[in-house]
């Protein structure tokens, strides 16, 4: 399977991420990155990509070092990576 990469860096800079909680207390930050997940439609995604969006409030690359150790990390202590498909065996399920 072809990897694909669509990335594109917007024209725009965020200037706020503000987080609103339930019981009515908002926190402001001063640096952080959101990530918005796109719909995923069966009708029009195909290939079974799944789009997202990064929106980034004064991150550097140090810091986008540390949010991908940090949520590799957090998925070994989840167990996530115990699916053969993280560790290199073969799905035999078929057979």
């Amino acid at each position: 399977m072809e990897e694909q990469k669509n990335i594109t860096k917007s024209e725009r800079s965020a200037e706020d991420i503000i987080i609103l909680y339930d019981d009515g207390t908002v926190k402001r930050l001063d640096k952080g990155m959101v990530i918005r997940f796109k719909d995923k439609n069966p009708e029009t995604d195909k290939d079974g990509m799944v789009g997202m969006t990064f929106e980034m409030l004064e991150m550097n690359s140090r810091d986008l070092g540390l949010i991908v150790t940090s949520i590799m990390q957090l998925g070994l202590e989840l167990g996530m990576f115990d699916d053969p498909i993280f560790n290199g065996e073969e799905d035999t399920d078929d057979e």
